[in-house]
């Protein structure tokens, strides 16, 4: 990961809010309370909050400003209990701000309703965490506490974010290591505690805490970290992820970097944000970019889908993101996207070879006049041969190749021909037409390719055939159906979570090919032994409980390995 750089940082909020791409080790799906804290003596820290659902606590906030919370992304979509939620109107109906310093076991509602949710527009994987930022808005303004503040001075800031600068982190969390939804049986929680820990990593809009003994936990997701400034406290971050066990002597406890965001809170909430007043206003383009960025966000239909389809192969999440690296690109393969608008590309100065085989481009035209290409292959369309022949390209690919030929996956195949799947099949294919909103097999077959989660849980499931080309998961619920290994998981390098319980797996040959899973729960399978763990390269924790194999050896021999 590519060290903290004030240019770089100053960089990103010039941007507002631009990821900087880092490969981040796997991590667990929750983070946690205060371990190894004091308790918070009454009213100290009363601007920080504790965010309730049905009487439960659920996370922690901070109160930025009389009627806004600042918390973490997961904790509102929610992420925090997947099996709980119903809708995101129930859900604010449910939820509650909570004002004081807590009660044991964590049952208690919260005073004060919400209004409204704004989570960051770039966040978009709660597994990785990047821009874990949220905003509730309340019914009613707080008017008798002090927001904690905002550091907003560029100079104070450049000096907190040093390498072994002393944090101060706050949450009603759990207070010792735990791992699983709410409602797990744990007394020690929900009382508001907080602890001081180094600053060991600094990234563009993320920081990373250390100390062995200390560190967040469950509960304590969107709580503050603050750094103390002339007997001042400024809040920086918000609670985002563990990677490893909380408070282990080797994890990891990262907050979002909230002043990289700030341009992003002062939008929502209006609250001053000093120095980057500036900053935020100087949103200057020439009329290239403005143009570039009108289209991309504008975008509907079938340039949305080139427009997705270059998010994907760029790894970006928005257009701002785009714009910015768009002259630098040199090189795309946009191979079976579906695409049959590509104007867009005319934006991409500097592209000299270029992929857009098995695509349905009738219309090349912009690219004609604008290009001139090292290397174009264009096989597997509809280019008429009068398009063609004024195409610039050194090497041209496919020119007499213009017959469209469909991506043909498991999933377009069986949607295509849905009537006459078994009862199986068609659940998982109306499973996915309602998480999308959609009826058209290929729109389907496109949003497939990038969904991250997906709940197919008692659905009689043999094989995972149906969802096996596409790789973008990180979250699988599989529980209670009737898979016998996990070979339909095998290119899934992006997995981290997976809930196959309840199934009739007999091994877990091939669980070493998933390099990012740091959470299974194979509970009531039919596991005789658990030694294809012995391969397993990272930190894992196993849910393993009403198997054949009811105390594996690999569980005591193997430090990387958490068994439950």
């Amino acid at each position: 990961m590519q060290k903290f750089s004030f240019l770089i940082f100053f960089f990103f909020f010039l941007s507002c809010s631009m990821e900087e791409k880092s490969q981040l080790p796997p991590f667990k799906t929750v983070v946690s309370s205060i371990i190894g804290g004091q308790k918070v003596v009454s009213p100290e820290y009363h601007s920080v909050v504790a965010i309730t659902y049905k009487g439960k606590v659920l996370c922690s906030g901070s109160l930025i400003d009389s009627q806004y919370i600042l918390t973490a992304a997961h904790c509102i979509l929610p992420v925090e209990l997947p099996q709980q939620f119903k809708s995101m109107e129930e859900f604010i109906l449910e939820t509650k701000i909570y004002i004081g310093t807590g009660e044991e076991e964590g049952l208690f509602k919260g005073q004060y309703e919400i209004a409204n949710i704004f989570t960051h527009p770039a966040y978009r994987n709660h597994y990785r965490g990047k821009n874990d930022l949220a905003l509730i808005e309340l019914k009613k303004p707080i008017l008798f506490l002090k927001p904690l503040a905002l550091l907003t001075s560029v100079s104070d800031l450049k000096a907190a974010l040093q390498v072994g600068k002393q944090v101060e982190i706050i949450g009603f969390g759990h207070r010792k290591n735990v791992f699983g939804q709410l409602g797990d049986v744990e007394k020690k929680v929900g009382v508001k505690y907080k602890t001081q820990m180094p600053l060991v990593e600094v990234y563009a809009n993320e920081i990373v805490l250390n100390k062995s003994g200390k560190g967040a936990c469950q509960g304590d997701s969107g709580g503050p970290a603050l750094v103390h400034i002339d007997n001042q406290a400024y809040l920086i971050g918000a609670a985002s992820r563990v990677k490893g066990k909380c408070a282990g002597e080797e994890s990891l406890t990262y907050y979002s970097l909230i002043p990289d965001s700030l341009c992003w809170v002062k939008s929502k909430t209006g609250v001053s944000i000093g120095d980057f007043e500036f900053i935020c206003s100087q949103q200057i383009f020439s009329q290239d970019d403005q143009s570039f960025l009108d289209a991309c966000l504008m975008a509907q239909g079938k340039t949305r889908l080139t427009v997705e389809a270059l998010f994907r192969n760029l790894n970006v999440t928005s257009c701002r993101q785009l714009d910015l690296i768009r002259k630098k690109v040199q090189q795309l393969n946009l191979s079976n996207e579906f695409l049959v608008d590509v104007k867009l590309l005319k934006f991409f100065s500097s592209l000299t070879k270029l992929d857009l085989s098995d695509n349905q481009i009738q219309d090349i035209s912009a690219l004609t006049k604008t290009h001139s290409f090292a290397e174009l292959d264009i096989t597997g369309n509809n280019i008429s041969l009068a398009q063609i022949s004024e195409i610039k390209a050194n090497k041209l690919i496919g020119r007499k190749k213009q017959k469209h030929n469909h991506f043909k996956t498991h999933f377009f195949q069986a949607c295509m021909n849905y009537e006459n799947e078994p009862v199986s099949t068609q659940e998982v294919i109306d499973e996915v037409r309602l998480i999308q909103g959609k009826e058209d097999c290929l729109q389907l077959h496109i949003g497939l390719k990038s969904m991250t989660s997906l709940n197919l849980s008692g659905m009689g499931l043999e094989n995972l055939n149906l969802i096996k080309e596409y790789h973008e998961f990180t979250l699988l619920y599989l529980d209670y159906n009737n898979l016998k290994d996990l070979s339909g998981l095998s290119q899934m390098s992006k997995l981290e979570s997976l809930y196959i319980s309840n199934n009739k797996l007999e091994s877990l040959d091939g669980i070493e090919t998933l390099e990012k899973l740091n959470y299974i729960d194979v509970s009531e399978n039919q596991i005789v032994d658990f030694n294809s763990l012995y391969n397993v390269k990272n930190y894992l924790n196993i849910t393993l409980y009403g198997n054949l194999d009811k105390s594996p050896k690999v569980c005591q021999q193997l430090p990387m390995i958490d068994c439950f």
